[in-house]
């Protein structure tokens, strides 16, 4: 009863799961301007002045016209694949993305994580968008949220004081974890030894 009470305060189905990259302030593409994708055809850093909620994540936007495109239709200028990496949902793997490189396919806003990933994912752009696709539904069975999530993070949005979760289950102890080696879970970033 606890849980349908708070799936619908998420204004969710009990089994809807979401699935969003959020930096440490619950923003999707860092920050960035959705809207100015597709209508500027470039990156745009959003300001929190004008903001919207959608899918549990917060979208920024440069203009009050530009929230209210999103707002008339959040579905077509959300970023395929949660706003994670295109080319690493088509080989069935989370990974943050870089705002600087997008592109718009079949209307659809497509963000990598680098030129590697890009170029990987652009030598078989339609067979890449197919597996990317296919995976999509599992990689949010496995990793998405419903509703709200609550993670302690320190004022950098690292969870666990940059320990590896990770550790705790292999080796039955903590160890700090790398910064360079980032993942975001639920809006927290983690760190890792390897």
């Amino acid at each position: 009863m606890l849980s349908l009470a708070g799936a619908a305060l998420a204004g969710q189905t009990p089994d809807h799961k979401v699935l969003v990259l959020k930096n440490k302030d619950g923003a999707a593409i860092l920050g960035y301007d959705a809207v100015a994708y597709f209508t500027d055809n470039k990156p745009a850093q959003g300001n929190p002045e004008f903001q919207s909620e959608y899918e549990g994540a917060k979208y920024y936007f440069i203009s009050a016209a530009h929230k209210a495109l999103f707002d008339a239709n959040p579905a077509k200028y959300a970023p395929a694949y949660g706003g994670y990496c295109g080319y690493a949902a088509s080989i069935d793997r989370l990974s943050p993305i870089s705002p600087e490189r997008f592109q718009i396919i079949n209307g659809r806003l497509i963000l990598q994580h680098n030129k590697k990933a890009t170029d990987k994912f652009n030598a078989d752009q339609k067979g890449n968008i197919v597996k990317a696709d296919q995976n999509w539904p599992g990689l949010v069975v496995r990793n998405g949220s419903g509703g709200k999530t609550l993670v302690f993070t320190d004022k950098r949005g690292v969870a666990l004081e940059g320990y590896d979760p990770i550790s705790y289950f292999n080796d039955g102890k903590p160890a700090k974890g790398d910064q360079l080696i980032e993942a975001t879970y639920n809006g927290a970033l983690y760190h890792f030894v390897s």
